[in-house]
């Protein structure tokens, strides 16, 4: 079927549909005027004309059983009609129940031969319906519109553009801007997501660095603390004593303990007891060497980094929980700053689940291990402690039976020299005394052990301020510039490519401008002000959404007339709701018009003006 530049409609004949059971017909003109009172057909009569030509009602939605009148079980519209050339013609559309016949001129015809005649739906009824093409297409509308502009090309563009533009745009395939765009807002939606991720991963390390800082702090007061104490006890050990008069008196002691001794070197008894005694002094060293000498840990520095290890995990998992306990919608997160929508909550929560139980395996593992070490340490500790306590029972056993022998070799020699045996076992206990003297000082055995365990105390903390100092940061400041960079050319890059996508609808438009209406292609954020592409109306400066009905439906004919010239299609035009304007302003109609206007207490009225001779489609 050919295509059909223009026709005027002269007759309209319909049954079953909506209102009219019975079969009702009209005679049109060039200009129809419709008139009655709410209720009463006004609008069926367009849904009549579009239900004809495209299928659908004046709207295009599909909602066809709307249309049936419900007491009938098929509805016919038949349209009488004059083309560009003065051929008259018919076009007949009957549906019965969910089966639709079409007949032109007498003959069946198909929905797409119809296409091929009068274009397709959205062109037709953009045409018919002044409010078609805005507030029923939308933003498809652009797609429509770019169709039936003329092509223009990309160095024509190119060279309307200033030079700061084309020099951001040299380079770059913007065959089909639309997608160039998406793909770099894509683009620019990932360098964002890793943007947040650089300057979340910079915000843990720098909560993490002040945690260690506010450790190795804490560690080093309690070193000082722990230092004071020491001097503390240092000074009660030293307190008033003469270190060098106790070294003295110590020889003077061992002195005379020789002098006893080589008095009774001569006699057999007395040698045996001096070897006896040196035995025993020997062996009372080596008891108070024992006794003084403590455990040292092999796992000092392992257990501490152990539990610096265990505590930065605790303190993640605590503050991962925090996070998870307030997610909420609305709440914005302080870790990688996304505000939580009804959206996306759920991968939130679940994103956060999932590092709370890394967290707690990584946890249980780590305490584990620290677990183990503590258990060797004690093992260990355990194992000192009965080697020592060993080695004690073997040598105290040792010094009893010397004693032993010592106390029946002075009781041998008792009748000759009891006297020279009190002497030696006063001097022995004197010499004893006061090697512990000198190495304990003014120390009661209690004081001896805190000082012990303040030195193990001072070297463990001194171990975990090691392990924390030698934690290497790793710093994102250079990743999250240079993605910052990125995303800031990225952006310049879009705002450019929505300008080209702008300026090259405007060029397609060329001279077909409209009377009243312009088409708006770009808009700025106030926010952020990024150039994004857009799609709306504005009439005599004011936006679409903000108009009367009166400026809408005049905007409205603005856009059908220019339907009109771009498709090459002199069609009827049906204005609804024509109560609201007494003029059509600055448009120009050139083909037929059909004006349905609201008048109270009457009946429905058709009337129309002489017929012209079919106008061709300019």
């Amino acid at each position: 079927m050919k295509k059909i530049k223009g026709f005027t409609i002269t007759k309209l004949s319909m049954s079953g549909f909506k209102c009219f059971e019975d079969t009702a017909t009209f005679d049109f003109g060039d200009t129809t005027f419709i008139t009655a009172q709410n209720g009463q057909g006004k609008s069926s009569i367009a849904d009549a004309i579009a239900f004809a030509f495209v299928g659908t009602p004046f709207f295009g939605d599909k909602g066809l059983d709307r249309l049936h009148n419900r007491n009938m079980d098929e509805m016919t519209v038949s349209v009488d009609f004059v083309d560009d050339t003065g051929e008259e013609h018919n076009l007949t559309r009957t549906r019965r129940r969910e089966n639709t016949s079409i007949a032109f001129d007498g003959l069946t015809a198909r929905q797409s031969d119809l296409n091929s005649a009068f274009g397709d739906k959205d062109i037709f009824l953009s045409i018919l319906n002044p409010l078609y093409f805005i507030n029923v297409l939308g933003d498809s509308g652009k797609n429509l519109l770019e169709k039936l502009l003329p092509v223009v090309s990309h160095e024509e563009v190119m060279a309307s553009l200033s030079e700061h533009s084309r020099a951001i745009l040299e380079g770059q395939h913007l065959s089909s801007p639309e997608t160039f765009i998406k793909n770099r807002r894509a683009d620019l939606k990932e360098l964002e997501k890793t943007l947040i991720g650089y300057e979340s991963q910079q915000e843990l390390l720098d909560y993490q660095r002040k945690e260690r800082t506010a450790n190795i702090d804490k560690l080093r007061a309690d070193i000082d603390t722990i230092a004071a104490e020491i001097v503390e006890l240092t000074d009660i050990r030293y307190n008033e004593r003469d270190i060098t008069a106790e070294e003295s008196a110590l020889a003077e002691l061992r002195k005379q303990r020789t002098a006893l001794l080589s008095d009774a070197s001569q006699k057999a008894a007395d040698k045996a007891i001096q070897g006896i005694t040196a035995e025993i002094r020997e062996s009372e060293k080596f008891i108070s060497k024992l006794e003084s000498k403590q455990y040292k840990s092999a796992f000092t520095k392992q257990i501490a980094e152990a539990e610096a290890g265990f505590k930065v995990l605790s303190d993640e998992h605590t503050k991962i929980k925090t996070s998870l306990s307030n997610t909420t919608v609305g709440y914005k997160c302080p870790t990688c700053a996304i505000e939580i929508t009804a959206d996306n909550i759920e991968a939130v929560k679940a994103d956060l689940q999932k590092r709370l139980t890394v967290l707690k395996n990584d946890g249980k593992t780590a305490k584990i291990a620290l677990t183990e070490l503590k258990t060797q340490d004690s093992t260990a500790k355990r194992e000192f402690d009965e080697q020592k306590t060993t080695a004690l029972t073997d040598e105290r056993g040792k010094l009893d039976k010397l004693n032993q022998q010592l106390q029946e070799l002075n009781v041998a020699r008792e009748l000759d020299s009891e006297d020279y045996g009190e002497q030696l076992i006063s001097l022995e206990t004197q010499i004893s005394e006061q090697e512990l003297r000198l190495i304990n000082g003014n120390w009661t055995q209690e004081q001896l052990l805190r000082f012990t365990e303040l030195e193990t105390s001072k070297k463990e903390c001194e171990t975990q301020i090691k392990t924390l100092s030698d934690v290497t940061d790793y710093d994102f400041t250079a990743f999250i510039a240079d993605t910052e960079a990125e995303v800031k050319q990225l952006k310049i890059l879009i705002n450019e490519a929505v300008y080209y996508m702008a300026r090259r609808v405007e060029l397609m438009l060329g001279g077909l401008k409209m009377s009243n209406t312009e088409i708006v292609l770009t808009e700025i954020t106030k926010s952020t002000g990024e150039v994004k592409d857009c799609f709306r109306f504005s009439y005599d400066g004011r936006d679409y959404k903000c108009l009367s009905l009166s400026e809408k439906v005049r905007a409205g004919l603005d856009v059908s007339t220019l339907i009109q010239r771009l498709s090459g299609r002199n069609y009827p035009i049906f204005v609804d709701n024509g109560e609201s304007i007494c003029t059509f302003g600055n448009v120009n109609i050139s083909g037929q018009v059909m004006i349905a206007r609201v008048v109270n207490n009457q009946a429905l009225q058709v009337t129309h003006k002489a017929r012209q001779p079919s106008r061709v489609a300019a």
